[in-house]
């Protein structure tokens, strides 16, 4: 997993590896950027904790389906966001098939939405999506949009 910044004289790539599996969301992670990491959401945290309880849940079989239920979940269970006015909301799913040499994908809200197959060795072109999405707002904002100290993994939550 790379982790970038990329700032006026400052560029860095941090990588970070394990043998179980990576998680990402909008925050660093590596402990090397942790000096970079200025506006550590609490949603991020919260996001990053429910990947990491259900992919721990999965232990060892992790299937596709697996995936897509955390992608297909709403936050604080999963990280589905439906917050789009407030500039966080899930505009497209992925679930990658590295086995299969596929990607599976999901465009826009995943509860009315399907999800497509793509295969890696295949054309699929290039088109226009539209979707209409609907708007929520979170049930207590100043606690789900505040901001963290760097490295704090702490959100409040069991």
């Amino acid at each position: 997993m790379a982790e970038t910044v990329s700032k006026t004289e400052l560029k860095k790539v941090s990588f970070r590896e394990s043998e179980e599996y990576l998680i990402a969301t909008n925050h660093y992670m590596n402990p090397d950027m942790i000096e970079y990491d200025n506006h550590r959401g609490r949603h991020s945290v919260v996001r990053y904790r429910a990947i990491e309880k259900a992919l721990t849940e999965a232990k060892d079989s992790i299937s596709m389906n697996d995936i897509k239920a955390i992608l297909e979940q709403k936050v604080p269970n999963g990280v589905f966001c439906p917050y789009y006015d407030d500039g966080l909301g899930t505009l497209h799913s992925m679930a990658f098939d590295l086995s299969n040499k596929k990607v599976e994908v999901c465009l826009g809200m995943p509860e009315s939405h399907k999800w497509q197959e793509v295969f890696f060795d295949e054309s699929v072109g290039n088109s226009i999506v539209t979707e209409n999405v609907i708007n929520e707002y979170a049930d207590d904002p100043g606690t789900f949009w505040r901001v963290m100290p760097p490295g704090s993994m702490d959100a409040g939550i069991g």
